[in-house]
């Protein structure tokens, strides 16, 4: 699992996570799903990315709404999309190279004020 905590130190929420760590999962990611719980949520290990593969996301077979939060090797938050749109095959640059993402259910981000500058406490992350 992961909390999100301010830069303050104070808990904004807990997701159980499933971990994207290969191409194949990276690739597929939430794809096809008709539904995520609430306090779960995907994160994509891209240090496993090769540095000269451009890193986007997009929404292309994915059905759900999710906020898509890029996050950088210090497990701070840099950028989030909110509420991308199901199957918008658009292409999500964030504006730096993410060592990591956490995808979310939609309108998540809003609820629980998680914003750019937030930090990952990873918990049970391998």
């Amino acid at each position: 699992s992961v909390e999100i905590i301010s830069p303050q130190n104070e808990p904004k929420q807990t997701y159980v996570i499933e971990i994207a760590d290969t191409p194949q999962k990276i690739t597929t990611g939430l794809m096809w799903r008709k539904s995520l719980p609430e306090n779960q949520g995907m994160w994509f290990n891209m240090t496993t990315v090769p540095s000269e593969q451009p890193i986007a996301f997009w929404m292309k077979n994915t059905l759900i709404e999710l906020d898509i939060l890029f996050i950088d090797a210090d497990n701070r938050i840099f950028y989030i999309k909110e509420n991308a749109q199901p199957r918008d095959e658009t292409p999500i640059w964030p504006p730096q190279r993410p060592a990591y993402v956490l995808e979310i259910n939609g309108g998540q981000s809003h609820k629980h004020h998680i914003q750019a500058g937030d930090f990952i406490h990873k918990k049970t992350i391998k």
